[in-house]
């Protein structure tokens, strides 16, 4: 699953939700499944609602898992600073009960605002203080 590409992957992934924002500041909290990087790929997401809990989450991604025939990635977009792990750890937790369920492991777990990625496993992450369309260099 991992690769020297995978970086570039994933900041093409922002580029391209960003771009997809538009003008639009307050997005809401979605959760992906798929391959990062290929559109093609079949995906599916779920928006969260404030009313969800652990378990409940976990069921969700359970569920989810289960349409797809290879083991799919994971991974967050959401408002605000990319910087803030706290809101993402809810997710996270349920991604790796979900995968291990299934038995298997969450080797990343990215989260993608405007202000740049961060992988919750490794602790890697990247910020650009502009996101360009079609770019796919690293700014700032």
């Amino acid at each position: 699953m991992d690769s020297p590409a995978l970086p570039g992957l994933v900041y093409r992934e922002m580029c391209a939700h960003a771009a997809g924002l538009g003008s639009r500041r307050a997005l809401p909290t979605t959760v992906w499944l798929g391959r990062i990087g290929q559109p093609r790929f079949e995906r599916a997401s779920l928006v969260d609602e404030p009313w969800y809990d652990a378990a409940l989450r976990a069921d969700l991604l359970t569920r989810a898992l289960e349409t797809f025939r290879s083991p799919p990635q994971v991974w967050l977009t959401r408002s605000g600073d990319v910087a803030d792990p706290d809101a993402d750890l809810g997710w996270r937790q349920a991604a790796a009960t979900a995968l291990a369920r299934h038995g298997l492991r969450l080797d990343h777990f990215f989260v993608i605002t405007r202000d740049g990625w961060a992988d919750r496993v490794s602790g890697e992450s990247h910020r650009w203080s502009r996101v360009r369309r079609g770019s796919t260099q690293q700014d700032g």
